[in-house]
């Protein structure tokens, strides 16, 4: 159930992020409000590492849209975002980090 969610999630997000950028100039130049604090979610996989970084991505754009809403919610558009990823036995566990900001 959860993994239908997040998928629908990203489908949602990904369509709300193709409309904001088509926009064109009005978005590109109206300047970006973000968040004063940053938000801070993690994410992990067995298989790659690349995949504990889009859980992370996934767990913080989630985290995000429940706090600020849907406009705030893009990884890409967060000032200062990042990842660390560490090895912990068979699992990479990778923490994102970045302050959220406004699309529109």
């Amino acid at each position: 159930m959860m993994r239908i969610f997040k998928s629908f999630a990203a489908v949602t997000f990904g369509l709300a992020f193709v409309l904001a950028v088509s926009a064109g100039e009005s978005f590109a130049g109206s300047g970006m409000t973000c968040a004063k604090r940053e938000t801070v979610a993690t994410g992990s996989s067995v298989i790659h590492k690349r995949l504990a970084k889009i859980d992370a991505e996934m767990a913080w754009e989630l985290k995000v849209v429940k706090k600020y809403g849907l406009l705030w919610y893009s990884w890409w558009a967060a000032d200062n975002n990042r990842f660390i990823c560490k090895v912990r036995g068979p699992r990479t566990i990778c923490t994102a980090r970045g302050k959220p900001c406004r699309l529109l």
